[in-house]
């Protein structure tokens, strides 16, 4: 994958990471940092974050590359709990 198409796909999934958990959560997503997984072992990018307000409180939302959607977020209890069905 070339520098450029990475820079690509972590745009497009903080932008629509952040637009799930503004939807389901309520929150404003900081993206912090991301991995990305190989194609041959899954197609997800990761992004660590974390929302306003709880900056100590890590936050993952998965995208999944190759569907190009966001598929889940993973955090805290209490933050997963206080989401939108």
């Amino acid at each position: 994958m070339s520098k450029a198409e990475k820079k690509g796909m972590v745009e497009t999934a903080t932008r629509l990471g952040q637009e799930y958990i503004k939807k389901y959560y309520n929150a404003d997503f900081i993206v912090k940092d991301y991995e990305i997984t190989d194609r041959s072992v899954h197609s997800v990018l990761d992004l660590y974050g974390y929302v306003e307000g709880h900056e100590d409180e890590t936050i993952v939302v998965v995208y999944n590359y190759k569907k190009k959607e966001i598929t889940n977020a993973i955090g805290p209890a209490w933050f997963i709990d206080s989401g939108k069905p």
